[in-house]
């Protein structure tokens, strides 16, 4: 154990001695820089180490230039910021300690202002150890001049300490690509403005073509930031008075300034859906296939044209589609000047087998260009194939295919999920479903799974690494290492699969440097491997990783891949979770994270949208799947959880109502 002795503040130098129980001239105190984006599972972003000092018998010493710590871990806006504290001996750790005594002398020093962007505080944790906390001061970027031209806008801005109103000077205005529409602060995209002198800078709109546009709305913040030493601030930028706001279209896609809910500049980019006119239609006898003619000079260049059938959601009242199936250029034929597609409804949607209601639309795409398929009148196509309702309707605003089934089946579960999903087959406790085993049998479960993992080539397990994990849960860690999910399936002999995306939305996985992923389970971030090793030598792989969304869509493509030649994906059922923002108390009155202040707002909606995303786009390419949703009976979560409180764990009501909604489910289909 070492417990800090004795701790000095001398021009913005912390000389600090410790007690240690053992003796040794190869010590160092390493300082880790916390992870505070993390949800609830520790992480670090950075690590250094200082030397120290024997001063005699078992006392130490070392010092600590605050400079240094500044310089060595770059914060963006760092609020509560930790610095934990290790004394590594022989390459084991342990934590430095603080006692009451010391505490005093730590609030003694209090507030420590070394750098005009921070604040520095040494404290006692809650659990009794050393930590440093760094808090950015608040920061107010203002929106002095716009100005737009035919070519260009330029912008003069500025920027102030909120508290003294002290002027600061801009290291930069960007513009950044929202990584998910909705969600501010998460940027996977980022272009810096042209300063065109102290504070004025321009941006060419031409310049936007450098920016990826795939979604059907995008958003991009502009942002100022400010910096001192490794302390980087960034913020929006207010408007000062009224400002005529510019809308135009470049490359087929909407440009349009607006002002957020929070006063910031940002623009909202649209992908324009041309038009593509239908002059006749018609079917075959039994309506499986439809006919849709067209003139050839709806289209710029016939050569570069694709027709896609796209999967429709709905987010938060904008649309959300994604494409699900080609109709190939086989199926597609000119005569004369007019186009035909010819739309097999049996080929399209063969081998699908849901339950609840899915909506698609049809789309023709000439490279980058969107077109709606419309027709001046209304046309209904009705029809049966493979048990599926098929209605098609085309008119003026464009064509919708809605699909519909309701087919009988019943079973031995498979489960690949979290809490969200495994926690419901607990049969020990009241809590949850004591006679959930009348009607299920749990054949085979991965806890804690992450796609990046399972899709990652296999990893060297050694046993020597985890002796701090008991025998009966080894499995679970050897399952992340050795890749064996899949054939472990294949030989459980389920009746149906349940799937979440918890771990991907919330936490992501560990990187390897050769770029093999390693999941992330509660078995194995409770260990001292995984503090100790894992956490210094793996990146974390996360949703604020620029390239996260990219490798994440590839991992769900071969996941389905793999999972379809295992299980018959009619029978893998997807449960839609999220974060609860309430919680009900002892007595049962119910509470709010967010006014609490144990979450913010804007972390629960971004782990939510994340989440949301990934759900949609699985469904979208394995639209089999049958989707259990329990978002409609706003359960909270529960203080009295018997695993931990948090948005995560649920009140009793949820896993009991898991049980009856997945009954309702298999019946029915």
């Amino acid at each position: 154990m070492a417990t800090v002795k004795e701790v000095h503040l001398k021009n913005n130098t912390i000389v600090l001695s410790f007690d240690f129980e053992k003796m040794s001239d190869l010590l160092k105190v390493e300082l880790r820089l916390k992870d505070v984006d993390r949800f609830v599972v520790p992480a670090y972003r950075d690590v250094f180490e200082i030397d120290v000092v024997h001063i005699k018998e078992n006392t130490y010493e070392f010092t600590m230039d605050l400079d240094q710590v500044m310089n060595n871990f770059e914060m963006y806006n760092p609020n509560n910021q930790f610095v934990y504290f290790y004394v590594r001996a022989d390459n084991e750790y342990v934590d430095l300690k603080v006692d009451e005594t010391v505490q005093a002398e730590l609030r003694r020093i209090g507030t420590i202002k070394n750098n005009k962007l921070a604040t520095i505080n040494l404290l006692r944790r809650k659990n009794g150890t050393l930590g440093l906390k760094v808090n950015k001061v608040g920061v107010k970027g203002t929106l002095d001049l716009l100005r737009f031209n035919e070519r260009e806008v330029v912008l003069d801005v500025s920027a102030i300490i909120t508290k003294t109103n002290e002027q600061l000077d801009l290291s930069k205005l960007s513009l950044k690509k929202r990584s998910f529409k909705d969600t501010p602060t998460v940027y996977s995209e980022c272009m810096s403005l042209e300063n065109k002198g102290k504070s004025t800078f321009s941006l060419e709109f031409e310049k936007l073509s450098e920016f990826s546009f795939e979604d059907e709305v995008t958003i991009l913040d502009f942002i100022i930031e400010v910096q001192d030493q490794a302390i980087i601030l960034g913020a929006d930028i207010k408007k000062k008075d009224e400002q005529i706001l510019k809308t135009f279209e470049l490359m087929d896609l909407k440009f349009k300034f607006y002002w957020t809910k929070s006063h910031g500049l940002s623009i909202r980019v649209e992908r324009i859906q041309l038009s593509a006119s239908v002059t006749s239609i018609s079917h075959n006898e039994d309506k499986s296939s439809v006919q849709l003619v067209f003139d050839q000079s709806s289209f710029r260049k016939i050569s570069d044209l694709r027709c896609f059938v796209y999967r429709k959601n709905i987010v938060n009242n904008d649309s959300d589609i994604f494409p699900y199936k080609e109709i190939k250029l086989a199926n597609t034929r000119s005569t004369d000047n007019n186009l035909m597609i010819e739309l097999n409804f049996m080929e399209i949607f063969k081998g699908i087998d849901l339950v609840e209601q899915q909506n698609y639309s049809l789309y023709l795409v000439e490279n980058f260009s969107l077109y709606n398929i419309t027709y001046t009148e209304v046309i209904e196509r009705k029809t049966k194939i493979n048990g599926l309702n098929v209605n098609m309707t085309i008119n003026s605003d464009g064509t919708s295919i809605v699909i519909a089934e309701e087919k009988p089946e019943v079973l031995n579960l498979g489960i690949l999920g979290t809490c969200f999903t495994r926690s419901a087959f607990n049969s020990r406790e009241n809590y949850y479903n004591p006679d959930y085993k009348q009607y299920f049998n749990v054949a085979y479960t991965h806890f804690w799974p992450s796609l990046l993992s399972l899709s990652s080539q296999p990893i060297e397990f050694k046993k020597d690494d985890y002796k701090d994990v008991k025998e009966k849960d080894l499995n679970q860690v050897i399952r992340e290492y050795e890749k064996n999910t899949f054939t472990d399936l294949k030989n459980a002999n389920i009746d149906y699969l349940l799937v979440d995306f918890f771990v991907d939305a919330v936490h992501g996985a560990r990187k390897l440097s050769d770029g093999r992923y390693l999941g992330q389970n509660g078995f194995i971030h409770k260990t001292s491997h995984y503090h100790h090793w894992i956490l210094k030598n793996t990146d974390q792989f996360d949703y604020r990783h620029p390239d996260f969304w990219n490798e994440w869509r590839d991992s769900c493509d071969a996941f389905i891949k793999e999972l379809s030649q295992t299980v018959d994906l009619k029978r893998v059922v997807l449960i839609w979770g999220g974060l609860t923002k309430h919680y009900y108390d002892s007595d049962r009155q119910t509470m709010s994270f967010i006014k609490e202040g144990k979450f913010t707002n804007t972390q629960i909606n971004l782990y939510n949208n994340i989440w949301e995303r990934m759900n949609k786009y699985f469904i979208t390419k394995a639209p089999s799947v049958k989707i259990l949703d329990l978002r409609k009976y706003n359960y909270l979560a529960d203080v009295d959880h018997t695993v931990s409180f948090g948005p995560h764990h649920y009140e009793s009501n949820y896993y009991k109502s898991f049980i009856g909604e997945l009954s309702k489910l298999i019946v029915n289909s």
